[in-house]
């Protein structure tokens, strides 16, 4: 009688063993995060004083409302710092004095896109998509170096900031 019992408990418990479940489609993940290479005129103007050769680093997250439809948010930021400094002379060519500056360029850029996916057949592995959006950038240039006196020839410090959005 317990070996009967046994067996009954052993072949219910294998029972799911030989039988064929159905499987639940994976869900494709809705966020998305990457990084890119890109560049823009203020990006490259906050970087053409120094010797800077890689472009700034772009993030981007985004979020698939639809299979053909996503929305996405960039960030990029660059800076680049510098120095100057050159002797000055007169309109007689008479040395007045050194000129220096220590400067830092930074620029930064968000974006907001949507995003429609153009290929009909998504499993596709080349997709085309049309994007549409708005962007901000925001670009400072700080300062602050030393400057001759054209009259007394004694250095004079100075200092600046500018904003451009």
């Amino acid at each position: 009688m317990l070996t009967r019992s046994i067996g009954i408990c052993a072949t219910l418990l294998s029972m799911p063993l030989l039988s064929l479940a159905q499987s639940a489609e994976v869900a494709a993940p809705r966020y998305y995060v990457g990084l890119s290479a890109s560049t823009n005129s203020y990006q490259r103007q906050s970087r053409e004083l120094d010797n800077s050769t890689v472009p700034p680093l772009q993030l981007t997250l985004g979020y698939q409302l639809r299979p053909r439809w996503a929305v996405q948010v960039s960030a990029s930021y660059s800076h680049s710092p510098g120095f100057v400094m050159s002797a000055l002379y007169d309109i007689n060519e008479n040395y007045v004095g050194e000129y220096s500056n220590a400067y830092r360029n930074t620029a930064l850029t968000v974006t907001a896109l949507g995003r429609y996916t153009l290929t009909r057949d998504l499993s596709h592995r080349f997709q085309l998509d049309a994007l549409g959006g708005l962007t901000f950038d925001h670009l400072t240039h700080r300062q602050e170096g030393y400057l001759p006196d054209a009259v007394t020839g004694e250095q004079r410090s100075f200092a600046g900031h500018s904003k451009t959005t």
